[in-house]
């Protein structure tokens, strides 16, 4: 049976380096626009939450950003992330966070829910360069399977 879990996050946010910490994409969760979640993916009170229930064998759920131009340059996204892990159901399930340019998928973030929780309840931030989709529109994919 696959891994129970609950993924917090919370805040989204892609700092341009040629910008000098400008953000260019921004999401509190209050009222995302353009996103797409499939699944148990929700957005709530603040969140993006991927929920336990209903429970579901061998998923595979992800979310998406709607599409943004990465500035010339590259930049970095900061991302406050909390991910609860009931150890005593893991068996093979990541989380993981990609970039989607075009036909392309590109892993940043690889978590093994074998090695436990990740960042505090209140959030954690996860720095993730951008730099290598310098002048690309590009989506974030959020998976967890």
């Amino acid at each position: 049976m696959k891994k129970l879990i609950y993924t917090l996050i919370a805040f989204l946010v892609l700092q341009s380096a040629a910008i000098s910490q400008t953000a260019i994409i921004s999401e509190d969760f209050s009222n995302p626009v353009g996103w797409e979640m499939e699944g148990n993916w929700v957005q709530e009170d603040g969140y993006l939450m991927l929920y336990y229930y209903p429970i579901v064998d061998d998923y595979d759920f992800s979310a998406y950003t709607d599409a943004f131009d990465v500035p010339a340059g590259g930049g970095e996204v900061v991302i406050s992330t909390f991910l609860d892990v009931y150890l005593s159901n893991v068996t093979d399930e990541h989380c993981i966070i990609s970039v989607v340019s075009g036909d392309a998928e590109t892993e940043l973030w690889n978590r093994p829910l074998t090695e436990g929780p990740f960042g505090d309840f209140q959030g954690t931030d996860l720095t993730l360069s951008l730099d290598d989709f310098s002048g690309q529109n590009i989506q974030l994919r959020f998976r967890s399977l």
